[in-house]
């Protein structure tokens, strides 16, 4: 292989390696925008519901701004932390062009953090949406369940409870496994799937690493660790 086609695949593997990361910051953006839209509707709803109110309006932006600044900077940093890598022939022949790698330990902080903010973010809506609708049924000489139906407040505790319930589940149990309590048991069993897949290849483009492939999950899309244990780093593990 001369220079101009080593030059050549150094080129083109750049460009490559450019247009993943972005495609991953991409791909994780778009859903954080769509659910904080979502969220930012519903707490407007609650504003009306407080009686439109400017000082509530204040103090309800503040709050919607600070959890979903919080979110997307931990976010960019975690995405900021992987690094785009050949992907190994398995998961080049499941469509996949792009691998990621990254096992920084505060990337793993900075998912974990995320999680636990959006879990505080869901369960302050929960609080000040009944709060509220307390509030309106002791200023009205009618049923508690009138009134919520009147208000439009069903929709509100409806999308409430199912968001609370959504974070809680992918609110990470353990520091090392930050894909929530019920992907806990689904990310091991695809870990062991892929090593095991791994162990029996016999391909010169096969790295005992960390690769990574993508879960899209209810609340955007959570980065799967599918080798994480008893593997150990190559010398040479190729980049684009």
């Amino acid at each position: 292989m001369d220079n101009s086609e080593l030059w050549f695949r150094y080129l083109v593997g750049k460009q490559i390696s450019e247009a993943c990361k972005a495609s991953l910051i991409l791909y994780n953006l778009l859903p954080f925008i769509a659910i904080t839209s979502a969220n930012a509707s519903l707490w407007l709803c609650l504003h009306a519901l407080l009686g439109a109110k400017r000082k509530y309006l204040m103090a309800l932006i503040v709050i919607f701004a600070g959890f979903a600044i919080s979110c997307l900077a931990l976010m960019l940093r975690e995405l900021n932390s992987w690094t785009a890598v050949r992907p190994i022939d398995f998961v080049q022949n499941l469509g996949y062009t792009c691998a990621y790698s990254g096992t920084s330990v505060k990337a793993q902080a900075a998912v974990a953090t995320v999680a636990y903010i959006r879990l505080a973010w869901a369960a302050l809506s929960a609080l000040i949406g009944i709060i509220t609708l307390l509030g309106r049924y002791r200023k009205q000489n009618d049923s508690l369940i009138n009134i919520i139906r009147r208000d439009g407040g069903i929709y509100y505790l409806t999308v409430i409870t199912i968001t609370l319930a959504d974070t809680v589940t992918k609110t990470p149990t353990n520091f090392k496994k930050t894909h929530g309590v019920i992907g806990v048991r689904f990310d091991w069993e695809m870990s062991q799937s892929f090593m095991n897949a791994e162990e029996n290849a016999e391909s010169s483009n096969l790295y005992q690493s960390n690769w990574y492939l993508f879960l899209l999950a209810t609340q955007g899309s959570l980065l799967m660790d599918l080798l994480s244990e008893n593997t150990n780093v190559e010398a040479d593990e190729v980049k684009f």
